[in-house]
């Protein structure tokens, strides 16, 4: 009888299938936070200028990861809300920016001006 979303017997082979998926996970993540790391450190030392680099990036990223674990335990139903951005991104890089850059490098007169502020509002 399979259980769970994996299709993985439980009493065989299901531990060995969690713990490859949380090792995946565990490998993967600090490449996931890498780009937002990078945009808030600097600032975040700024601030905290009194402690050392590697303290304050130790705890930038201690801070991100609780916040991820934070949206995903009190978000019900986070799949539908993953879902919904992945839906509202490809939509916008579907059909909103390629007329919104075309838009920009070809203006020329004031109505193409107020048709780009258009589409994007």
């Amino acid at each position: 009888q399979p259980t769970g979303s994996s299709g993985i017997n439980a009493e065989y082979g299901g531990t060995v299938a969690t713990l490859c998926v949380a090792f995946c996970v565990y490998l993967t993540y600090p490449l996931i936070l890498y780009v937002p790391v990078e945009i808030l450190l600097p600032p975040t030392l700024s601030t905290f200028s009194r402690y050392s680099y590697f303290s304050v990036q130790f705890w930038l990223r201690t801070s991100l990861v609780l916040v991820t674990f934070l949206f995903a335990v009190l978000i019900p139903h986070i799949d539908l809300f993953i879902a919904l951005i992945g839906a509202l991104a490809s939509c916008s890089l579907a059909l909103i920016f390629p007329p919104v850059s075309y838009l920009m490098v070809h203006r020329a007169t004031l109505l193409d001006k107020l048709l780009c502020v258009f589409i994007i509002a």
